[in-house]
């Protein structure tokens, strides 16, 4: 076990574990450690286990710094409400969404309330109104509740002057008949895999090949209804996981959709264990990832395999809506032939936009 009360200092700033954020160069204490992890105070009440890649022990025990937290102010440009909560300090907070009601609650640990005032300038402060509260010694709470029937993402970041600043996404525009409802929306596509092959099927076919060719025909669709459609990238040399996500942060899309195609594990029977799968990580991506797995059943028909809550890179992204799909198995001698049939395309793009066009207009 480590000594307890030490000290040690994030060089590089990372996310751990669910809606919990470490900002660059915090200060937290040790209390134990156990298999390369650093349990952590955080408050009175609450403590954390982190990975010590990136984490220096300092031999010091100085008293840790904490944010007091005075005033709070609410702004708003065409696509952001903007919150900014003036901490001084850049110190470790989570962040949990709620979807009924919708709201965030962000908390900020180190932290001690002396607000005196909350001021908002929206032109409707109705829609986007934070309350504060000192859930214990150390623990700040900021509540916003959220005037939307679905929340679109939002972002973080800590500000020039080390003050907390939440961007949260308005919803889009969605256009009235007689325009397509996607008329206005922006929808990235991640092809799958690149340069890597993915699963494999039984004639040879590579679920890279499968992920481009849907990605190209639902890309194409999408245009014809009106939408802005980016991709991830289109085809080689490939793009990694990290600048997939990179892209996918700096684009700000509305809607991200993932596509995949699946494939199991050695020692797991496919013959028992295949069919439909849809993946979705934060509480506002669910309602989309429910109507995508009922689309793609009802359309093909295959063994639902599951909605999945999951721990999926492209499915943490928070400034977005995000789904990772798996529409069929490519190891499955059945499925594999049905996702080389021409009409597969087709019906694929057909089931994901009609499920984009039920969630938008819902």
């Amino acid at each position: 076990m480590a000594k307890t009360a030490h000290d040690l200092v994030l060089r590089t700033g990372f996310r751990n574990s669910y809606y919990f954020f470490l900002p660059k160069d915090v200060r937290l204490q040790i209390i134990g450690e156990y298999l390369g992890t650093y349990n952590v105070r955080l408050s009175r009440n609450t403590t954390a286990w982190i990975d010590t890649s990136g984490l220096i022990p300092l031999n010091t025990h100085a008293p840790l710094l904490s944010a007091v937290i005075k005033n709070v102010r609410i702004t708003e440009d065409k696509k952001y409400w903007n919150i900014k909560v003036y901490t001084h300090l850049r110190v470790p907070f989570r962040i949990e969404q709620s979807v009924n009601p919708q709201a965030l609650d962000i908390y900020f640990y180190y932290s001690t309330a002396d607000t005196d005032w909350m001021r908002n300038l929206c032109n409707k402060p109705q829609r986007v109104q934070p309350q504060w509260q000192q859930v214990n010694d150390g623990l700040y709470r900021l509540h916003i509740p959220i005037s939307v029937n679905q929340q679109w993402g939002y972002k973080t970041e800590y500000d020039k002057d080390d003050n907390f600043v939440i961007r949260i996404k308005k919803p889009p525009r969605i256009a009235k008949w007689p325009y397509s409802p996607l008329k206005h929306l922006h929808i990235l596509l991640d092809p799958g895999h690149w340069p890597d092959h993915g699963a494999v099927g039984p004639s040879g076919v590579t679920e890279k090949e499968i992920n481009l060719r849907l990605a190209r025909e639902l890309a194409e669709r999408l245009r014809q209804k009106g939408a802005t459609v980016s991709l991830t990238h289109n085809g080689e040399p490939g793009i990694s996981l990290q600048d997939r996500i990179r892209y996918a942060k700096e684009l700000e899309p509305d809607i991200l959709l993932s596509l995949h195609h699946n494939a199991l594990p050695d020692g797991v029977n496919p013959f028992i264990n295949h069919g439909t799968s849809t993946y979705y990580y934060h509480p506002q991506n669910f309602a989309l990832a429910l109507k995508i797995q009922e689309q793609l059943l009802d359309t093909f028909h295959l063994p639902n395999y599951g909605l999945f809550w999951d721990n999926l890179a492209m499915c943490r992204i928070t400034n977005t809506i995000s789904v990772l799909i798996e529409p069929a198995f490519m190891i499955y001698p059945q499925e594999e032939k049905l996702v080389r049939s021409k009409a597969y395309y087709r019906e694929c793009s057909k089931a994901l936009i009609q499920s984009i066009r039920e969630f938008i207009t819902d």
